[in-house]
């Protein structure tokens, strides 16, 4: 039975609004809008298990998007002030957790105060494109944190899909 009954959440969080399944198929996250998030270890010998429960985002912060850049390595984290958290699975010394690994935050892009409505990232590179609530277009360089370009979208309303293109064109 691939999905045992431990597979379930604490039913007292509600229903999950976010699901993020891994590249790999070896793991999975169910996030609410508080933040709160479980990793489970979808791996034969864990059986599904909660690997471990992680806060997303900064408290009193609600958690608005979230996305997995191209490659499967890196969570998106997105709040409702537009700042995105960028998490990856490391696997450090005395990891407690039933596969060894810890979600980390590696860097906190600052937000502007809209919420973050889309992200798309480049197959090449680190580089990520962010839509906002407000209309506004943001393009990232994951690694550094550096803005490399700022730009109003088109039309009123929300961003609600941004790419980036093979020669990382929008």
């Amino acid at each position: 039975d691939l999905f045992p009954e431990e597979l379930a959440w604490d039913q007292s969080a509600g229903l999950p609004d976010h699901l993020q399944l891994s590249q790999r198929g070896d793991s999975m996250i169910l996030a609410w809008r508080g933040g709160r998030a479980d990793r489970y270890d979808l791996t034969i010998e864990n059986d599904g298990k909660v690997a471990e429960r992680v806060e997303l985002v900064d408290p009193g912060r609600e958690l608005a998007h979230l996305d997995v850049m191209l490659g499967g390595e890196t969570l998106l984290a997105c709040d409702e002030t537009g700042a995105i958290g960028l998490w990856f699975k490391a696997k450090p010394v005395g990891a407690t957790t039933s596969d060894g690994g810890r979600l980390q935050r590696a860097r906190l892009l600052e937000g502007h105060g809209s919420p973050v409505t889309a992200t798309g990232s480049s197959g090449r590179s680190r580089v990520i494109a962010v839509g906002y609530a407000d209309g506004l277009i943001k393009i990232f360089q994951a690694t550094t944190g550096l803005l490399m370009a700022e730009a109003p979208g088109e039309g009123d309303g929300p961003q609600l899909e941004v790419a980036i293109g093979p020669k990382e064109d929008l």
